[in-house]
């Protein structure tokens, strides 16, 4: 059966639509130096630019957290610093109230109002904030962590930030420790053992022997706790470093992939645009000598 003229026309007016929808894809990719412009131009790497694009994001929320973890564990590894100092502060004095030959009432008193000064610089470093929150407190919505009287206000662990994926709601790290991993509790906190201290010192007669070394052995164990304290903050801020390293270089390869999937490639392009313009053109040429005149002076 013989092929209407009509049928051809249509044929060939089909495909000169489809070569010129291909070269005006290619030349906006030359246009933009991207290789993609529209979904039509690669659905696959549509897809997969998608996935990256969202696999990004998600990096940038992480990044994000870590940065406010960098912060909170900045502050509390400073405050603990700070907190380790003081409490060898007080065991100086402590060594100095020992030596019970070279004291009098004065000396004693004056030792006993550097320890409460060392135990007011305490209290006030257990209620460190950062962004309003006070950062020894866990997951309390309160204000401070601790009271004047130094009871801890506290509740729940430390907070914590998501920073990669994982099982449950993804990895994450802790941002500190909570107040009693630090100063303790009750009346071994730091701010019971230096009252304690304090005001034996001053006892009527001057302190005994043995109440020396009992208040001494309480600073150290305070010390202790301190020092634990602060090695915690030290590795929890190695883990968050070391995961800041590690996302920065997962996102640089995931932008590099998308940035390579989008980009056009030139020589590529170039030999495919002059391809379809010869087509084209070909095209047009048989138009012109397969269909009748007047459809071709239609199209």
């Amino acid at each position: 059966m013989q092929v209407s003229a009509t049928a051809s026309a249509a044929a060939l007016v089909d495909q000169i639509g489809v070569q010129e929808s291909s070269i005006i894809s290619l030349e906006g990719q030359l246009g933009t130096g991207q290789g993609i412009n529209r979904p039509s131009d690669n659905p696959d790497g549509t897809v997969a630019a998608m996935a990256l694009q969202s696999q990004i994001s998600q990096a940038g929320s992480w990044s994000s957290n870590l940065t406010t973890a960098s912060s909170w564990l900045g502050m509390a590894n400073d405050t603990a610093t700070s907190v380790v100092d003081g409490l060898q502060q007080a065991r100086t004095l402590m060594l100095q109230a020992m030596n019970q030959g070279t004291q009098s009432s004065e000396t004693y008193q004056a030792l006993s109002q550097q320890l409460l000064a060392i135990r007011s610089d305490l209290l006030g470093a257990a209620n460190a904030s950062f962004g309003g929150q006070p950062i020894f407190a866990g997951t309390s919505a309160g204000t401070s962590a601790y009271s004047s009287s130094g009871t801890y206000l506290g509740a729940g662990n430390a907070p914590s930030v998501v920073v990669g994926p994982g099982p449950g709601a993804g990895q994450s790290v802790a941002m500190s420790v909570t107040g009693p991993e630090i100063f303790g509790s009750g009346n071994a906190s730091a701010f019971a053992v230096l009252s304690k201290a304090a005001s034996d010192l001053v006892t009527p007669g001057g302190p005994s022997s043995a109440t020396l070394q009992a208040d001494m052995s309480a600073i150290d164990s305070s010390l202790d706790l301190a020092v634990g304290g602060a090695a915690t903050l030290g590795n929890l801020s190695t883990a968050v470093s070391k995961r800041t390293t590690e996302l920065s270089n997962q996102t640089t390869g995931l932008q590099s992939e998308l940035s390579n999937l989008l980009s056009v490639n030139i020589p590529q392009v170039t030999s495919q645009l002059s391809s379809d313009l010869t087509d084209y053109q070909a095209a047009l040429w048989a138009a012109s000598k397969a269909i009748p005149p007047s459809l071709v002076e239609y199209l």
